[in-house]
């Protein structure tokens, strides 16, 4: 494979491994961030990614040096300060660098208090609110340690969430905080919000659906299936559900079969359900939480040693049809992506 064509295949990779950072850390799922950016960075570092490396070593500098790993923590802004391109990566850095500099003892909080002071007026000079809010957020999380009110500050981040229409919005600083968290929850619950949950659906090998970490247990046999199936063709009849998941079922059966699939889906998962369109006459999944498939990780560039068989429990055409396509993921050499979906 020539370099340019690794390259626009490794791009997505390492977008969607920045993205799966990012949830993790969302979720406050440090351990799994941290294996995601480490994985952007070394796609970055190899393929000269320097906007993907820049921003999952921020990412690391903060997860780290929140947890005390100072010297790993160092390596990496370091590292970021060279990615600098522009003036809002020079903030964006410096806006790390103090936290790291705060929490190793470096900067005294009355200093870092006027270093965040600082940032905000410069991030709210370019328009970058976002930016501008999590400074806020460690501010206000300064004034919680050193007694001074920052009910303000929680007033003004909370407003900016009604404009923006996106109460999630502070989700990756809040997980550094956790007493901030707290405090906000009760205070501020609309930018505290709640987490959002994250469903792993396994079809590689085997068939598996894992809610935050713990199996959940679907009674229907042909459930995995029909998640699989769901997510594969986007939007689907119900006859299309009938001949290609119950083929060999009784018409009532199979109509049976699907519909006690949807009831028990909002019973074990909330945020996720096979919805109706009557216009169309279509189903289709409708998710407010993360949905993880192996197979899409596999096509947006994602290694999976010995990859199995895909829905080992299933003989129906339309999933023999997948697993034939992933034959051409199976033969690729460790490290090349080439092949997309259809």
């Amino acid at each position: 494979m020539d370099l340019e064509s690794l390259e626009l295949t490794e791009g997505p990779a390492a977008e969607r491994d920045y993205l799966l950072g990012e949830i993790s850390l969302n979720q406050g799922d440090f351990r799994q961030a941290i294996q995601y950016y480490r994985r952007v960075v070394n796609i970055a570092t190899h393929h000269g990614f320097n906007y993907e490396e820049f921003l999952s070593r921020l990412a690391l500098v903060s997860i780290l040096g929140s947890r005390g790993e100072f010297a790993a923590a160092h390596e990496h802004i370091t590292r970021a300060q060279e990615l600098i391109s522009d003036k809002a990566d020079r903030l964006s850095f410096r806006f790390r660098e103090v936290l790291l500099m705060l929490w190793q003892g470096r900067y005294t909080q009355s200093h870092a208090a006027e270093e965040f002071t600082g940032l905000i007026q410069a991030f709210g000079d370019m328009g970058l609110l976002q930016e501008q809010a999590a400074v806020k957020l460690h501010l206000a999380d300064l004034y919680r340690v050193t007694g001074r009110d920052f009910s303000g500050l929680l007033d003004e981040l909370q407003t900016l969430s009604i404009t923006l229409q996106n109460p999630s919005y502070l989700a990756r600083e809040f997980a550094l905080l956790p007493e901030m968290r707290a405090i906000a929850e009760r205070t501020h619950p609309r930018i505290a919000g709640t987490r959002k949950s994250t469903l792993e659906l396994h079809t590689l090998g085997e068939e598996r659906v894992i809610l935050d970490g713990n199996p959940v247990q679907i009674p229907l046999k042909r459930g995995v299936e029909v998640l699989a199936y769901l997510l594969e063709r986007k939007a689907v009849t119900l006859q299309d559900v009938i001949d290609d998941v119950f083929p060999n079922e009784k018409l009532s059966s199979a109509k049976s079969y699907f519909h006690q699939f949807r009831h028990q889906l909002r019973e074990h998962v909330d945020g996720l359900a096979i919805e109706y369109e009557s216009e169309a006459k279509m189903y289709r999944l409708s998710s407010e939480i993360n949905v993880i498939w192996d197979v899409a990780e596999v096509r947006s560039g994602r290694e999976f040693p010995g990859m199995g068989r895909f829905l080992p429990g299933s003989s129906n055409e339309w999933a023999r049809q997948v697993d034939e396509e992933l034959n051409a993921y199976r033969r690729q050499p460790k490290g090349a992506h080439s092949v997309t979906s259809a």
